[in-house]
């Protein structure tokens, strides 16, 4: 064994009880391994710190992405009953025209067609109804006549 440094007290004590105040070689053994167990506790805390830290900042995100998706969801699903509402209205738009077209149809099927018209212009050069007479201006010419016939009449001719 070795002898340990001599220290101020040494002159005071026996080299037997100087010994056994300075520690052992089993006692250093104990001395470095609780050290390196305070040293693996600290290091285990640190690290379960961080741990925590990062477990923390991970749940703020999700959080915050929840809340996003949800609005985002929102969003969309107030995008989709406007698009519904107006394909439905365009829908209406649509019934309504088609209804308007068929009325449309059918009027223009009672319509004359452009040979009728045809025709009826013929017949209408053919009989030239600007040289008819109306009623009155017939009466007025019988009244002539007849005014005339009775002034031959009593004039003799």
């Amino acid at each position: 064994m070795e002898n340990p440094p001599p220290s101020a007290f040494s002159g005071m004590l026996s080299d037997k009880q100087a010994q056994s105040l300075a520690p052992s070689k089993g006692q250093k053994k104990q001395d470095a391994s609780a050290s390196d167990i305070s040293n693996q506790l600290l290091n285990a805390s640190r690290r379960l710190r961080i741990l925590e830290e990062r477990y923390s900042t991970l749940r703020k995100k999700t959080t915050v992405t929840d809340t996003n998706m949800l609005e985002h969801y929102q969003d969309f699903g107030r995008s989709i009953q406007l698009a519904n509402d107006e394909l439905t209205e365009l829908r209406r738009d649509l019934i309504d025209l088609r209804d308007k077209m068929r009325l449309l149809v059918r009027e223009l099927k009672s319509c004359a067609t452009s040979e009728e018209v045809k025709i009826l212009q013929n017949y209408l050069s053919f009989w030239e109804p600007v040289n008819f007479v109306t009623r009155n201006e017939v009466e007025k010419i019988i009244e002539e006549k007849l005014d005339e016939l009775l002034v031959r009449k009593e004039t003799g001719r």
